[in-house]
C-alpha cells in the first residue's frame, strides 16, 4: 500500500513514469482493467511504451512466427476481433508517437495474426493484417528500426523496394564495415 500511495503522490507532481509504475502494480495485482487504464494514460501523457504495454495486456503477447511456422498457437484465434483491433491501435499509437518498437511490435502482432492457425475465425481480415504488417514494417525503417529491416524479408514483393527506398540494414558486420570506412 505504501507503494501505491507513493506512486499516486508522484502522479501529483506530476510524474508521468508514475503512471507505468502503477500500471505494472495493477498488472502485478491482476486488476487488467486499471493497469490498462493507466497504461493508456501514459501513452497519452508521452511515454509511449505505455501504448506498447497496453496493445500486450489488449491482445495477448505472441512471439512472432514465421509464416509455415509448426508452431501451434491457439490462443490469438480465440481472441475476439475487437480485442485485436484494439491491441493493433494501441501498436500504432506508439509507433505514431515516433517509437520504433510500437512499428515493430504491430508487425510482429500482424505477422503472427498471419500464421494459419492464429488465422482461425478471422480468415476474411488476412489481406488486412497482412498489409498492416507491411505498413508498420516500412515505418518502423523510416525510424531506423533493425527489427523492421529483418521483419522486412517476410515480404520478398516489397523488400527490394523498402531497401531502395531506404536503404540497406545498418547493424551487424555491415555497420562495423560502414563506420569503420565512413564515420571515422
Amino acid at each position: 500500500m505504501k507503494r501505491l500511495s507513493l506512486l499516486q503522490e508522484a502522479l501529483q507532481l506530476p510524474y508521468y513514469p508514475a503512471l507505468m509504475e502503477l500500471a505494472y502494480l495493477y498488472q502485478e495485482k491482476s486488476d487488467k482493467e486499471k493497469a490498462l487504464h493507466y497504461f493508456v494514460e501514459a501513452g497519452k501523457r508521452g511515454i509511449s511504451e505505455g501504448y506498447i504495454q497496453a496493445g500486450i495486456l489488449t491482445g495477448g503477447y505472441f512471439p512472432p512466427l514465421t509464416l509455415g511456422s509448426k508452431k501451434k498457437y491457439k490462443k490469438p484465434a480465440a481472441l475476439p476481433d475487437d480485442k485485436i483491433t484494439q491491441a493493433q491501435q494501441y501498436y500504432e499509437a506508439a509507433g505514431k508517437a515516433h517509437n520504433p518498437q510500437g512499428w515493430a511490435y504491430l508487425a510482429k502482432y500482424c505477422k503472427t495474426l498471419l500464421v494459419s492457425d492464429a488465422l482461425q475465425g478471422h480468415q476474411e481480415r488476412e489481406q488486412e493484417f497482412r498489409a498492416q504488417a507491411l505498413r508498420a514494417i516500412e515505418q518502423g525503417i523510416k525510424l531506423g528500426s533493425n527489427e523492421c529491416f529483418g521483419m522486412a524479408r517476410a515480404f520478398p514483393e516489397q523488400y527490394d523496394r523498402l531497401i531502395t527506398t531506404y536503404g540497406p540494414v545498418t547493424y551487424g558486420t555491415y555497420y562495423q564495415y560502414i563506420k569503420s570506412k565512413f564515420l571515422k
